[in-house]
């Protein structure tokens, strides 16, 4: 793995989105090393956290806003990051959701870190080859 300057996308929190940054992410991650099992847990962890700014950052009626995500060759590990600019996360009632999506991302990242900022958004940073946190 190498430390090639960070690749960027952002596009609108749409279920078709998921699929197109995925594969972006994905080449990316194989460009700066990651293959194999690692590259799979990848798909896995992106898939989860686009889906989750799918279904939960914006309102159900209005509008897509924004996701961003972010692949990055560091120290010897990618690190994945997604965020939107939704409401963060809440306790939710009726989520289209089974709850399940975080602790996805947990179990099959070597590092995972989660911030949301009510009213201001949420961001995922997951890694993948690293020791400590990367």
């Amino acid at each position: 793995m190498d430390d090639t300057p960070p690749s960027h996308w952002s596009a609108p929190a749409t279920p078709y989105e998921v699929g197109r940054l995925r594969r972006a992410a994905t080449a990316a991650a194989a460009e700066r090393g990651l293959d194999g099992r690692a590259l799979d847990h990848l798909k896995l962890a992106v898939s989860e956290a686009l889906t989750n700014a799918v279904l939960h950052a914006y309102p159900e009626n209005g509008p897509p806003g924004p996701v961003r995500l972010e692949v990055a060759g560091e120290d010897g590990a990618v690190r994945v990051t997604v965020s939107d600019r939704g409401s963060g996360m809440a306790v939710r009632s009726g989520s289209r959701g089974l709850g399940l999506g975080l602790g996805i991302l947990a179990s099959v990242t070597d590092f995972c870190e989660i911030c949301s900022v009510r009213g201001e958004g949420m961001r995922v940073s997951v890694g993948f080859g690293c020791q400590t946190g990367c």
